[in-house]
């Protein structure tokens, strides 16, 4: 096949890709040392024509990518993901954004008997109409192991997802919840996560969250941020919008409530040189400027570096 880009603003694409390769053959030409792999994965890939958001412009597309009965094992997990399929069609026909068709029409894997899958269809981009579906068990600790998500966090538990969705973003912006028929849930199991950026640890003992067509109902979320036991309750607004669109924000009123709180243990620690090995300079964790939450809160105690504050209610 051949590729061929021009310009990397408004870029005008000239492609034609086709090949397969049989998974289990990798090794033969790339060290995998502790992976090993099989099944078949395959792409035919035609492009041509200009890619523009602001010309509303969109190159032709005929695009099909295919992982048939693959499996991964890596040493770290006795255990492999197989049953892995993975289907993904692109189709533009015209050029224009409107008439671009994003199906997927099979995500799927196991792991230990228990599978995951993803259906979806995205179509026309001017408008984003979507249809997805979610539904499966994640388990954490076996995801991280057998992917090496992140080698450097801690994390386990369950993640029990159900969800069904279809609209388009028009009918987001314009409140038309009545045409965005959502339905479904997550719950979630004994979650542990534990990185650099939450040293001290986030538990969830339970949580469970349940979707409509408007908003997403935070039934509970159970658990403690190292030693500070918590529990938030509320509801979340705009994320399918936020999901579909960098500049949309996702909004949320939410309770928090604690009999003890040690907010230092949701600070990281500042850098500081070398040379100053007795001090420590805690800084607050960013929250990105499109989450748009407001929190009412009934804290018996609070402690925020050396000051503590009791019986704190309030938004």
């Amino acid at each position: 096949g051949f590729f061929h880009l021009d310009g990397l603003k408004d870029p005008v694409f000239d492609s034609e890709i086709e090949g397969s390769v049989d998974l289990a053959e990798i090794k033969n030409f790339y060290p995998l040392d502790d992976i090993q792999l099989n099944g078949l994965f395959a792409i035919d890939i035609r492009i041509k024509g200009q890619l523009s958001d602001s010309l509303k412009k969109f190159p032709l597309v005929d695009t099909r990518i295919a992982m048939q009965n693959a499996s991964l094992r890596t040493k770290a997990y006795p255990y492999p993901m197989e049953n892995t399929h993975l289907v993904i069609e692109a189709v533009n026909e015209t050029g224009h954004l409107k008439d671009t068709h994003i199906h997927v029409d099979t995500l799927t894997y196991t792991i230990e008997d228990e599978s995951f899958r993803v259906e979806g269809t995205i179509t026309d981009l001017e408008k984003y109409s979507y249809d997805l579906s979610v539904n499966g068990v994640l388990h954490l600790e076996k995801l991280n192991k057998i992917l090496s998500l992140d080698k450097a966090a801690e994390m386990s538990g369950e993640v029990d997802v159900d969800f069904k969705t279809a609209g388009n973003y028009n009918d987001l912006i314009a409140r038309n919840y009545h045409r965005l028929p959502t339905t479904g849930q997550i719950v979630m199991k004994d979650v542990f996560y534990k990185s650099t950026f939450l040293p001290h640890g986030l538990s969830v003992d339970a949580g469970h969250l349940f979707f409509s067509n408007e908003k997403i109902f935070l039934d509970t979320l159970r658990g403690s941020v190292g030693a500070s036991p918590f529990n938030l309750t509320g509801h979340l607004y705009n994320y399918m919008a936020y999901l579909l669109h960098n500049d949309e924000k996702i909004k949320g009123d939410l309770l928090l409530e604690s009999d003890t709180f040690n907010i230092n243990e949701l600070l990281g620690e500042a850098k500081v040189p070398v040379c100053d090995s007795g001090h420590r300079e805690l800084s607050i964790v960013k929250i990105p400027e499109n989450f748009d939450f407001t929190f009412d809160s009934r804290i018996n105690y609070l402690l925020y570096k050396n000051i503590s504050a009791s019986n704190l209610a309030g938004e």
